[in-house]
């Protein structure tokens, strides 16, 4: 599959696993570096952040909050108590919803609380719309 104009192979079998590792493999910090300059048009100043110590600490972090343990854990359970107040929500309404837009709000706020708490700042119409809004050049 192509991602961020890289091929990317996905194995599933073992026999797989020798010729995998032999091919070139994709460097994480490619990958951010370039996601950030195409889809956020990062300046070449922000692009320089990510070719260092500053990286090296983000995938740390990032990498120890995703870890299983305690911290994934609750990360998730925020998840679950957002998305079944998300439903609840949609039971107890009209009856009547538009499912692209619903969907695109579940996410956010899913999303959103298991990351940053149930008192994110993500909450409001205009938040969501700026989340979702794709520029075209």
């Amino acid at each position: 599959m192509g991602i961020l104009n890289y091929k990317v192979y996905v194995a599933h079998t073992p026999r797989m696993h020798g010729i995998v590792h032999k091919t070139k493999t994709l460097s994480m910090q490619q990958v951010t570096q370039n996601a950030n300059r195409i889809h956020s048009g990062a300046s070449s100043a922000s692009h320089d952040l990510f070719d260092g110590d500053l990286f090296k600490e983000f995938r740390a972090r990032t990498r120890e909050a995703l870890s299983p343990g305690l911290a994934l854990d609750e990360q998730n359970l925020r998840m679950a108590q957002q998305s079944v107040d998300e439903i609840t929500a949609v039971l107890q309404g009209s009856g009547r919803i538009e499912l692209l837009s619903w969907t695109k709000h579940v996410i956010l706020q899913t999303i959103s609380a298991g990351l940053y708490g149930m008192r994110h700042p993500f909450r409001g119409p205009e938040m969501e719309a700026a989340m979702w809004y794709v520029a075209v050049w």
